[in-house]
């Protein structure tokens, strides 16, 4: 087993199931908090008690499954732009828990204008499509050694509307994304196997648009771009 999976099944593992050394309250619109863990690393916590109302067709008490299921799209299409979600109970409350990465929000440092960034900005925009996000802005994903970290995912998959921090209509997608999407698209069975993940997390009607959007981007990525005045639908 490569030694990367075998790092991420024992980080899942600990964020899951590890024991928790420190819990720090964390100034946000919904209250979350930091956890350390006594094996090391750190998460941030979400409890669904303490979701608020954002965005209608966004149901309260689904926040923190949306950032699991976002973690799983992340993960299957091999973006690696999302920190490791997982589901946990911490003193009788259940919610997500997301690995803590140490770094600055955009809003908080210069972005990069190179063209490596660029490309990780466009892929960006193609993830918050597929899982339809409604609240992306510079203060929800992080740039650390010119890579992005895509956090606070809760307000997605619902179609209330689409909010994305940068539009890319006609630049071409970049070789990595579009084979990334091709190889996911064809392996039938790791696309039923994501379904199945999904429809445990998300409602049937939630997860069969994000398949549509899904194959929409196939399309896209058979033209090379996504072209200006294209509709970015939910469905």
């Amino acid at each position: 087993m490569p030694e990367e999976i075998i790092e991420k099944t024992l980080m899942e593992k600990m964020l899951q199931e590890g024991s928790i050394k420190k819990i720090i309250l964390l100034r946000r619109s919904n209250k979350s908090f930091r956890i350390k863990l006594k094996g090391g690393g750190a998460g941030i916590f979400k409890p669904k008690s303490k979701e608020k109302y954002q965005f209608r067709q966004i149901e309260v008490g689904t926040h923190f499954r949306r950032e699991r299921a976002a973690y799983l799209i992340s993960k299957y299409l091999k973006f690696d732009i999302v920190p490791l979600t997982v589901i946990r109970e911490i003193d009788g409350e259940i919610g997500s828990v997301q690995q803590f990465i140490d770094a600055k929000t955009a809003h908080r440092q210069k972005i990069p204008q190179d063209k490596a960034f660029k490309k990780q900005l466009i892929k960006l925009w193609i993830f918050d499509y597929i899982i339809y996000n409604s609240d992306r802005h510079d203060e929800n994903f992080l740039i650390k050694d010119s890579r992005i970290y895509a956090i606070d995912n809760s307000q997605t998959f619902g179609g209330y509307h689409l909010a994305v921090y940068q539009s890319f209509f006609d630049i071409p997608l970049s070789g990595g994304i579009k084979e990334k999407i091709k190889e996911f698209l064809s392996r039938g069975e790791r696309k039923e196997e994501l379904r199945g993940l999904l429809a445990e997390l998300l409602d049937p009607k939630e997860v069969d648009a994000c398949f549509k959007r899904l194959d929409r981007v196939g399309e896209f990525v058979k033209r090379g771009a996504v072209r200006q005045g294209e509709k970015l639908t939910f469905e």
